[in-house]
């Protein structure tokens, strides 16, 4: 029964993009991707965690949002709060912290924020999460694949107890994410999710979101997989738990994967970098070209220098490896 009480319906699309200039490209191409799905009378109004994005790729991803976002993109930059609970661990930056912050970094009018990893690409329209009934939760999120409950990040019962939490509960990819912002502010929830990040610096591994599901137990709603297609983990299932949402998840495989969605890139290899081939980075790479990201002689520079990449590191593994490689690229 949807919660009567429910302040988070909006009559605007709200999005929040967040990076460093690192991955400003998967930002654009995050961005491009979200707006074309988007219903033409659905107004939309774009945040970006700006953690030193150059203003060369500023004007990049200006250009992208201008013929859908009438005011341009708004840019912030988001003070973390002090402390070495707040670790940046090999390619995660500690600019990942920042969407715990978005409740307090967007202007009081925006009821309900939709936050994307630039490391996804979106195949359907977002516009109905402005209205979907979130049923009195805070969050809206997706199961993550590969770590379907708590205690399979947190496997130490005496830290869940410690911790008073539910280690069989769901846990959510912080991936995608549905902020309902007056509960977030109501409930001062940032700083929820900042006291469990330190309650378990220790013994985290997947930084912020081990401290949002924490504190979301109980607290958020789950989206359909589909909102969040793991792809690269789903095309291990090998490394899947013995788990029902799992299981149910490999027999959902070719649906997930043929179906329009929002598409997760996860882990250290990204579609703008040599180390995803073939249709992974197919998809993402049509994206890239219709964005106008780059110019044309860019995106030209930019495709020959990673099929050199790409031919450099296959060579290296023997000559069986290229022609693996490349009928992938191909």
């Amino acid at each position: 029964m949807t919660d009567s009480t429910d302040h988070s319906v909006a009559d605007s699309f709200d999005l929040v993009l967040g990076c460093d200039d690192r991955f400003s490209i998967g930002l654009g191409v995050m961005l491009y991707s979200v707006l074309k799905h988007l219903q033409p009378g659905m107004p939309a109004r774009v945040f970006i965690l700006d953690d030193g994005i150059s203003p060369e790729n500023r004007e990049r991803i200006e250009r992208i949002a201008a013929p859908r976002v009438a005011d341009g993109c708004v840019w912030l930059k988001p003070q973390l709060p002090e402390g070495d609970h707040l670790k940046g661990k090999g390619k995660i930056s500690k600019a990942t912290y920042s969407r715990i912050l978005i409740p307090h970094l967007l202007p009081a009018d925006v009821k309900r924020a939709v936050f994307v990893d630039v490391d996804m690409l979106c195949c359907r329209d977002l516009g109905t999460l402005a209205t979907m009934p979130l049923d009195g939760n805070a969050l809206l999120a997706v199961q993550d694949y590969r770590y379907p409950t708590l205690r399979h990040t947190l496997p130490k019962q005496e830290v869940l107890d410690r911790l008073e939490r539910d280690g069989d509960a769901p846990y959510f990819n912080g991936g995608f994410l549905v902020f309902d912002m007056e509960s977030w502010r109501q409930d001062d929830l940032p700083d929820q999710v900042f006291k469990a990040l330190h309650d378990v610096r220790d013994d985290t591994f997947f930084v912020n979101q081990d401290g949002l599901n924490i504190a979301l137990q109980g607290k958020w709603k789950q989206l359909a997989p589909s909102y969040n297609v793991q792809e690269n983990t789903l095309r291990r299932p090998e490394k899947l738990p013995d788990h029902p949402y799992t299981q149910q998840l490999i027999r959902d495989t070719s649906r997930l994967l043929s179906e329009p969605g929002v598409y997760h890139y996860t882990g250290h290899s990204k579609p703008w970098t040599d180390a995803v081939t073939g249709k992974l980075r197919g998809r993402w790479a049509s994206f890239l070209a219709e964005s106008d990201y780059f110019s044309t002689g860019e995106l030209y520079a930019f495709r020959a220098g990673w099929a050199s990449r790409v031919a450099k590191r296959v060579l290296s593994h023997g000559p069986a490896a290229v022609g693996k490689k490349l009928r992938r690229a191909g």
